[in-house]
C-alpha cells in the first residue's frame, strides 16, 4: 500500500510540474525531471521480476559507458582551474556554462558601478541580469511572444528592426542596452551608435552596454569615465571601452587614436568586433596614407591569424579571418589590384572551409 501511495504522489506531482513546463515552454527537461523518479521505480520492478540478469547487465553496462563518456568531454568544463578553457565566475556559474551563455563581465560592470535604470536586453540574458542586478529594471525579459501582450511583443519587434527605432526605445523609456554583438542585437547597437550617439559604457567585443544620451546619470557616469572612475574587472575591456567612446567623436585626429588604440588591443585579444571597426574604416578612408596603412596593418593581421592552427583556433579567429579577407578583397577590387584580389580569395576560401568545420 504504501507502494501504491508514493507513486500516486509521484504521478500528481509529474503532471503538475508538466502543466507547468508545458507554460513555461521548458516541457521536455522538467518532464524528465518530473518522470525519472517512476521510471526509476519502473527499471527497479524490471531488474527484480526480469530473471534475464545479463539484460540487467548489459543496460548497466550502458549506462556507465554513455556517463563516463559524458565525464570525459565535460569535465575540463567543470575545473575551476579551466585549463585550455576560459572559465570565469562561481564554481556554480562554471558548471552551467555561464560564461558561454551571459556576459559575466558585463553582469559585473553593473553591480560593481552601481548603474541603475530600464534595460532592454535579449530575453535569454534577463533571469541572469535579475539574479546578480536585481535593482535594474528588464524591459521584456522572458518568453516575450507569450507572457506580455502583442503591444509589447510589437515594440520589441519595431525596436530590433531599425524602422523607427529611436522613437521606439524613447516611448519605452529604455535607458539602458545589454546586448550580445550579435544577430538582431549587432544591428541594434550600430544603429544606436552612429545614429542615437548612444554612449558605450561597457565594450568587449562579445557584448556591449549602451546608454541613452538623454537618460539623466549620464553625464555623471561619462565624467567617472573621463576620471577613469568607473570599475572594470578587465584592462582590456577598459581600453576597448575608450576607443569606442573615441570613435563617436567628431574629431578625425580622436578617430584616428581610437583606431590605433583597438589595433594594440589585438596584441592582447581577439576580437571580430575591432576587425569589423578597422575594416569598415579602411572601406570609407578618403586619405591614401591612412588606407595604406591599414591595408598593411590589416594583412599583417590576417597571416598571423592565419599562422593559428586549426585545433587552437577559436570561432573568433576563424569569423575574424573572414571579415578581413572579404574586405580586402572588396578594397583591392575596387582599386583595381586585380593579384592582390587574387590571393585574398584563396585565403577567404580556406577561413570559409574552417567556418563550415567549425573550430
Amino acid at each position: 500500500r504504501q507502494d501504491i501511495n508514493v507513486m500516486a504522489f509521484e504521478a500528481l506531482l509529474s503532471g503538475y510540474v508538466i502543466l507547468m513546463a508545458i507554460n513555461s515552454r521548458r516541457f521536455i527537461p522538467l518532464a524528465l525531471i518530473a518522470m525519472s523518479p517512476i521510471i526509476g521505480m519502473q527499471l527497479l520492478w524490471l531488474a527484480r521480476t526480469i530473471s534475464w540478469r545479463w539484460l540487467t547487465a548489459v543496460f548497466s553496462f550502458i549506462v556507465v559507458i554513455f556517463a563516463s563518456f559524458l565525464l570525459y568531454n565535460n569535465l575540463p568544463l567543470y575545473s575551476i582551474a579551466g585549463g585550455s578553457h576560459t572559465n570565469e565566475g562561481s564554481l556554480f556559474e562554471q558548471m552551467h556554462l555561464v560564461n558561454k551563455s551571459y556576459s559575466y563581465e558585463l553582469v559585473r560592470f553593473i553591480s560593481d558601478n552601481h548603474i541603475n535604470g530600464n534595460i532592454l536586453c535579449p530575453w535569454t540574458w534577463e533571469g541572469y541580469i535579475h539574479w546578480n542586478c536585481p535593482t535594474p529594471k528588464v524591459f521584456v525579459g522572458g518568453r516575450a511572444q507569450q507572457v506580455y501582450n502583442e503591444e509589447t511583443k510589437d515594440q520589441l519587434d519595431l525596436i530590433l528592426s531599425g524602422n523607427s527605432t529611436h522613437e521606439a526605445l524613447r516611448k519605452n523609456n529604455i535607458d539602458l542596452i545589454a546586448a550580445p554583438y550579435e544577430g538582431l542585437y549587432m544591428n541594434l547597437i550600430n544603429t544606436v551608435i552612429k545614429q542615437g550617439k548612444w554612449v558605450p559604457l561597457f565594450v568587449n567585443g562579445n557584448s556591449f552596454l549602451l546608454a541613452n544620451p538623454d537618460w539623466k546619470p549620464i553625464k555623471g557616469i561619462i565624467t567617472k569615465q573621463d576620471k577613469n572612475e568607473l570599475i572594470f574587472i578587465n584592462s582590456v575591456t577598459e581600453k576597448m571601452t575608450k576607443a569606442a567612446n573615441k570613435l563617436n567623436s567628431d574629431t578625425r585626429s580622436t578617430q584616428l587614436k581610437a583606431l590605433q588604440s583597438l589595433e594594440n588591443v589585438l596584441q592582447e585579444k581577439t576580437s571580430f568586433w575591432i576587425y569589423k571597426v578597422l575594416t569598415d574604416a579602411l572601406s570609407k578612408e578618403q586619405d591614401n596614407d591612412q588606407a595604406t596603412r591599414l591595408d598593411i596593418f590589416l594583412r599583417q593581421e590576417l597571416k598571423r591569424l592565419e599562422s593559428i592552427r586549426i585545433e587552437n583556433a577559436s570561432k573568433e579567429v576563424v569569423i575574424s579571418r573572414t571579415r578581413i579577407a572579404v574586405a580586402l578583397e572588396r578594397y583591392y577590387n575596387t582599386k583595381g589590384m586585380d593579384d592582390q584580389a587574387k590571393l585574398i580569395k584563396d585565403s577567404l576560401s580556406s577561413a570559409q572551409s574552417l567556418y563550415k568545420l567549425g573550430p
